[in-house]
């Protein structure tokens, strides 16, 4: 059933803000070693009384972590290694020399305001016209005004072109890039993803992206995964579906076959160095039916 603007709206809206309700909730971890390093996600949630708004709030911590894991378990604590695991192989693109990121999807993402290695970085936060919209009133409300250091593109990934729409707002295609698509790829029908991760794997040498997807194996029998089953009914509770995976055991060749070469692929298991406490203990189990992967541009 397609969806009027007003419910688009809603649904853009609350998928970001869940993500960065998360975000919020563990950024106040007491122990540093699992702490989530975004602590301007609760600076972008709406003023309003809600659930997901609760997050703002300095004693939360607990509760929206127990209500989250309840709802999807292991959905909070993937969302901190999932961040902080974005947030190294930034710094590390960028240490390396990279000179433009490009935020696909970008969601809340708060990456350009928080992180300092950003700077002299040129930043373009790619998302469709409702999220984008609704992205820069948050950025009002936080810091006065729009940050002019960041490029908004508006792009629908279903109909628009988005090489067309990155080279009108400034970006080179001549220069390497790190492109990241955080929480969307499953969201997507299958040719939409592979035709962006195409097109990323034709962007110049040394260009590369960080993206996580599910195994779409998993969808047939979710029951053998932790989380799956709770997952799929809760997207489907607010008018979503995951359209899209990679089959388990095959993301170098699915990536590959784009013209992309995998230069490390975080699972579950690789995901506890980001949940180890202090004392030794790993304190979180996030949800275990896909990847995080950091692919390059394959040298031609």
């Amino acid at each position: 059933m397609a969806l009027d603007q007003r419910s688009r709206t809603r649904l853009a809206e609350s998928t970001a803000e869940g993500a960065a309700a998360l975000r919020a909730a563990s950024s106040r971890e007491p122990d540093a070693a699992v702490r989530n390093p975004d602590y301007l996600a609760a600076r972008f949630l709406a003023p309003r009384l809600s659930l997901t708004t609760f997050a703002k709030l300095p004693r939360s911590r607990r509760i929206v972590r127990a209500v989250a894991e309840r709802r999807v378990p292991g959905s909070y604590w993937f969302e901190v290694a999932r961040t902080r695991h974005m947030d190294d192989v930034v710094r590390g693109e960028v240490a390396a020399g990279v000179g433009q990121l490009v935020l696909l999807g970008a969601g809340y993402d708060s990456r350009a305001y928080r992180m300092p290695e950003l700077e002299g970085v040129r930043v373009f936060e790619v998302d469709h016209p409702i999220t984008s919209a609704l992205k820069r009133k948050r950025l009002e409300a936080v810091f006065g005004s729009v940050p002019a250091h960041v490029a908004y593109v508006e792009v629908d990934f279903t109909r628009d072109d988005l090489g067309e729409r990155l080279a009108a707002a400034g970006y080179d295609s001549g220069r390497p890039a790190l492109f990241v698509l955080s929480g969307v790829a499953p969201y997507l029908p299958e040719e939409a993803v592979r035709e962006t991760l195409g097109w990323v794997g034709r962007q110049a040498p040394g260009s590369s992206i960080l993206f996580d997807y599910l195994w779409s194996d998993a969808f047939d029998d979710p029951e053998p995964y932790y989380g799956l089953r709770q997952l799929l009914r809760r997207v489907a509770a607010m008018g979503e579906e995951l359209r899209s995976g990679i089959p388990r055991g095959r993301t170098r060749e699915y990536l590959a076959e784009l013209g992309l070469e995998v230069e490390s692929d975080l699972g579950a298991q690789d995901a506890e160095r980001y949940l180890t406490a202090s004392d030794g203990r790993v304190i979180g189990r996030p949800y275990g039916f896909g990847g995080i992967a950091h692919a390059r541009v394959r040298a031609r």
